[in-house]
């Protein structure tokens, strides 16, 4: 009999291991106030509710979420409960939505073209600008590459090396090309959000040539 007792407790304590690190394995970071964020090409509704019952942030559709400023398809929508553990994000109404999904925390962002989340970053998407974009020179072209919101750039001419700058950089391109020959300058921009790219060609003409 004590034997079997003590068999008992031990039994009894590894069930009550077992269900707290399932409970830990489960929850979520969710908290009143948490910002979440959705890219969508429309304006996306966000529907909160607490796994396995009728408690939500609003009857469906959800709440209708707010244009981030300065962002091109993207809302998000502050959190309002820390009991809300399940979210779909929706079009308004049940043509285009979401599966059922796992609130993943606070500043999360989920991508409607992918179906995937990732972390959010308050960073603005990096900026190229070129002076000259392109088209027809004679004997040589001047550009000067500006990066805005970047945390690296880069160049490069017709594939070549890469070359690190920050900031703005002057090129004189075309110089020891022939004629009717182009070269191309590709640029490159990343920072937390991502990386933008862009390309440029410059075709060589005759010094005769009427440039437009």
């Amino acid at each position: 009999m004590k034997f079997s007792k003590k068999l008992l407790a031990i039994i009894l304590a590894v069930v009550m291991i077992v269900s707290i690190v399932a409970v830990a394995a489960v929850s979520t970071s969710a908290a009143a106030g948490d910002k979440v964020y959705c890219r969508a090409s429309f304006a996306p509704y966000c529907y909160m509710w607490k796994k396995n019952t009728q408690e939500c942030n609003q009857g469906w559709p959800g709440v209708a979420m707010t244009k981030v400023s300065g962002e091109t398809n993207l809302y998000s929508y502050t959190v309002t409960d820390s009991k809300f553990d399940m979210v779909i994000f929706n079009n308004g109404s049940s043509d285009n939505q979401t599966t059922d999904m796992t609130f993943p925390g606070g500043n999360k962002l989920y991508d409607f073209s992918t179906g995937t989340w990732s972390d959010y970053s308050a960073d603005p998407v990096p900026v190229i600008t070129v002076s000259n974009e392109g088209g027809s020179f004679k004997d040589s072209v001047s550009v000067t590459v500006t990066v805005t919101d970047a945390t690296s750039a880069y160049y490069t001419i017709d594939g070549g090396a890469h070359h690190s700058f920050s900031g703005s950089v002057s090129l004189t391109l075309g110089a020891d090309i022939a004629e009717g020959a182009s070269v191309q300058l590709d640029i490159s921009a990343t920072n937390s959000y991502g990386t933008v790219n862009k390309s440029c060609t410059y075709k060589k003409v005759s010094r005769t040539h009427q440039l437009p």
